[in-house]
């Protein structure tokens, strides 16, 4: 009866460790973008939330309430080292209403092309990932 492990048996146990780490570190790499992903969301949604307060807070007939595509003056935001653009559209709803949407962009690993845009169509073919929210101010 011999004793130890045959080449085979430590070939096997060696290749099923392989398999191993690298599921591992397939799955940390999604983790971590997963996290940096979330992290960027949270900050344009704050960024967004911000900027739709203030405009809120503005009475209907404000000039700063034309309707209009809007680019914040301050682009690109920055938020924890990462750089985030912020614009927004106002429109005319029901007589003495405006719908506002607010629009936050950025770059990440993977989809790129973050940068003024001139309309929400422009915004919308882009590759980069972006959020959008909506408000009314009424009289």
């Amino acid at each position: 009866m011999s004793r130890g492990f045959s080449l085979v048996e430590v070939m096997v146990a060696l290749f099923i460790m392989v398999l191993s780490l690298v599921a591992l570190t397939r799955l940390y790499i999604a983790s971590v973008d997963a996290e940096a992903y979330s992290e960027a969301l949270t900050f344009a949604d704050i960024l967004a939330q911000e900027k739709l307060h203030s405009l809120m807070l503005l009475p209907v007939d404000s000039a700063s309430l034309a309707s209009a595509w809007y680019t914040d003056t301050n682009n690109p935001l920055r938020m924890n080292g990462k750089a985030f653009w912020r614009f927004w559209l106002v429109r005319d709803d029901k007589p003495g209403s405006k719908e506002i949407s607010v629009y936050v962009c950025w770059n990440e690993r993977k989809r790129h092309g973050a940068r003024n845009f001139s309309s929400p169509g422009d915004l919308d073919s882009s590759t980069c990932p972006s959020i959008k929210i909506r408000g009314w101010v009424t009289r």
